[in-house]
């Protein structure tokens, strides 16, 4: 009998702290109205010509990256002509999915997102359900938020 209130406490506890964090779908991971994934067009039927264009070739897996820049606060990379991660740093009127955008404070994303499904220093990261390769990566300085990066997490 007592294995079997320790098995339960622990499947309980484990329930809670499971639901304390707080996955993303796939469908949150969008950021100025720009979902990740989308292709190039999209991007370019919303905002019209990037500002900068670079384009970089990787020989080892014969595949062309581009990164468009909108200003000095939005980086767009695209793989294959889709997006792949896109990084705001400035409080320009691109926001989250969910309402989230640059100059909040930690607590405001808390409360929207939760608990990060993990801390790396300055930065709360909210992972795609099931995925540790995709999501929102939100840095904090000075208990606001500084930059956010949706799509693909670097490692």
């Amino acid at each position: 009998m007592k294995m079997w209130k320790i098995f339960g406490l622990t499947l309980a506890l484990t329930t809670v702290a499971a639901a304390a964090f707080a996955s993303v779908p796939q469908s949150a991971l969008r950021i100025g109205g720009i979902p990740f994934d989308a292709e190039s067009s999209v991007i370019r039927s919303i905002y019209g010509m990037p500002t900068k264009v670079d384009v970089h070739m990787e020989k080892e897996r014969a595949t062309e990256d581009t990164e468009y820049e909108y200003g000095n606060s939005v980086s767009i990379d695209l793989k294959y002509n889709r997006v792949h991660q896109i990084e705001v740093s400035a409080n320009n009127g691109w926001e989250t999915a969910y309402g989230v955008h640059v100059g909040m404070t930690s607590d405001q994303v808390k409360m929207i997102y939760g608990e990060p499904d993990a801390v790396r220093d300055d930065h709360y990261i909210y992972y795609v359900t099931g995925r540790s390769d995709l999501g929102i990566d939100i840095e904090i300085e000075n208990d606001r938020v500084d930059e956010i990066t949706v799509g693909k997490l670097d490692k």
